[in-house]
């Protein structure tokens, strides 16, 4: 995992915390864990905005 990015996780639950993303936290993301190229562009500091999408897949992505 890289250094700026926390996981934690329970039974049901895991949650992703990056501070200040970049362009390697992002693919990180996408490769891990699927996200969609929207969810993930959304996270780029150009575009960022607060932001709570549930997906077609099996998570809801959360921008704070």
């Amino acid at each position: 995992m890289l250094n700026n990015i926390k996981e934690l996780k329970t039974k049901k639950l895991t949650w992703i915390d990056i501070d200040k993303a970049t362009t390697e936290n992002l693919k990180f993301l996408k490769t891990e864990f699927n996200f969609e190229t929207n969810d993930i562009n959304e996270c780029l500091p150009t575009r960022q905005r607060q932001k709570i999408h549930p997906s077609n897949g099996n998570y809801i992505f959360i921008v704070l």
